[in-house]
């Protein structure tokens, strides 16, 4: 038998966790305890989790009973060939063959890079006038996954392909995810269509990418040129750049907003980063961009799909079964966490918790490729933000988020005033 859950019809909850998300899963939370059950469309249903035994269990068991085809939402943009819904051998092979260029010393021929777009980003603000981080964010994090993932330097290129990206981004992709009914190509007019199509664009593209890199004559650094001289396809390979497109740039946008709203509306964390900084040391901001992954993940559930019977706690669920484990609940639980509304930097200051009780990045042999990458990128961002410019939130740090596709965000953007630059 499932853990109990909401009772309303499933097209409620679907539009509660597309809109709500973060009331939803409390409400649950408070409502039903560790593990609870929501209906997600589709006649799928998901068992949510924050016990740690339970997330223990999911991390630690075989792929073969916890599949990636719990994220078989998101096949329609990354492809059936994505390490995102792969399992068993497939899986091990693209991890193999992907890790690679995200490790070790590549990731610091980055860091000037990273840097340099930061640098001009910030002369272009407005000065004194408030600004949405994550919009600005995001400007600094699709440049950065398009020329140090893609290898694209032509400007009007760069434009081509982020407004495709973004077209594909906001609510309307999460609801046509999370409600399959909708996936119907009515024509250009249609949800499902005009998606259909601007997919169909972007492939163009990146297909075009491919053959570039593949041809190339000159030496490149970028992850694709690496990615290219691998035994991966070309569909295979369109399908992994589709997930570090989608999942990387989106992510490391939201994190960057969480950490500013997070550090600039908590002073003495403000002051702690600078003068860390100041001194030549990243290790607080290193603490504060943990603590702010722990208290506001841009994802916050990591699911899995039954292949076989399985068991959690004293349930006994059937294949086909969504189990999910929470990480924004997992991570709020005071039993690990006291106090976890509070911001509070000396929890990741040499400490780190178990991976069953932070895991912003997921777990198990399904943890997140790229995150070394989005690590390092937010460091490389936010130091030379607090280094380069001065900067003031806008009202109060707040837990308040909304949908970016399956990404959530800050609720207002984080608004940020930009006061003086050097």
């Amino acid at each position: 038998m499932l853990p109990p859950g909401p009772r309303r019809p499933a097209a409620l909850q679907v539009w509660a966790w597309i809109s709500k998300p973060l009331p939803f899963l409390e409400d649950c939370a408070h409502r039903f305890g560790k593990r609870f059950t929501i209906k997600l469309g589709g006649g799928r249903k998901f068992v949510l989790t924050w016990d740690k035994d339970d997330v223990r269990t999911v991390f630690t068991g075989s792929p073969e009973v916890f599949s990636g085809k719990g994220n078989d939402s998101f096949r329609h943009f990354v492809g059936d060939h994505s390490l995102f819904v792969l399992d068993g051998d497939a899986h091990a092979r693209h991890r193999r063959l992907v890790a690679p260029p995200f490790k070790g010393e590549r990731m610091r021929t980055y860091a000037s890079l990273t840097n340099d777009l930061t640098r001009r980003a910030i002369e272009r603000w407005p000065k004194g006038t408030p600004i949405s981080m994550v919009e600005a964010m995001n400007e600094i994090t699709i440049e950065v996954i398009f020329r140090a993932i893609f290898g694209v330097e032509d400007a009007q290129r760069v434009a081509s392909m982020w407004a495709l990206v973004k077209k594909l981004g906001g609510t309307t992709t999460a609801a046509l995810a999370f409600a399959p009914a909708l996936q119907r190509d009515l024509g250009s007019w249609s949800p499902w269509g005009r998606f259909l199509r601007t997919r169909a664009a972007l492939d163009e593209l990146v297909f075009d990418e491919i053959k570039r890199a593949r041809q190339a004559t000159t030496a490149r650094e970028d992850i694709l040129s690496s990615l290219a001289r691998s035994e991966l396809t070309d569909q295979e390979l369109r399908d992994e750049l589709l997930t570090l497109l989608g999942a990387g740039h989106e992510t490391t946008t939201a994190g960057l907003a969480w950490a500013l709203r997070w550090i600039l509306g908590t002073p003495d964390a403000h002051e702690r980063v600078v003068a860390d900084l100041k001194a030549g040391e990243t290790k607080i901001l290193d603490a504060a961009i943990q603590e702010s992954m722990r208290i506001s993940p841009p994802i916050p559930i990591v699911p899995r799909r039954l292949a076989t019977e399985a068991t959690l706690g004293p349930h006994t669920l059937p294949a086909g079964t969504y189990v999910a484990p929470c990480p924004y609940l997992s991570q709020r639980d005071p039993e690990s966490f006291p106090d976890p509304d509070r911001f509070v930097l000396d929890r990741f200051v040499g400490k780190r918790p178990g991976p069953y009780e932070f895991y912003p990045f997921g777990g198990g042999t399904r943890l997140c490729i790229g995150l070394p990458f989005a690590i390092f990128e937010m460091r490389e961002v936010l130091a030379t933000l607090f280094t380069h410019a001065r900067m003031t939130l806008v009202g109060e740090a707040s837990r308040r988020a909304k949908r970016r596709a399956i990404i959530l965000v800050p609720h207002d953007g984080t608004r940020v005033v930009v006061e003086r630059t050097t």
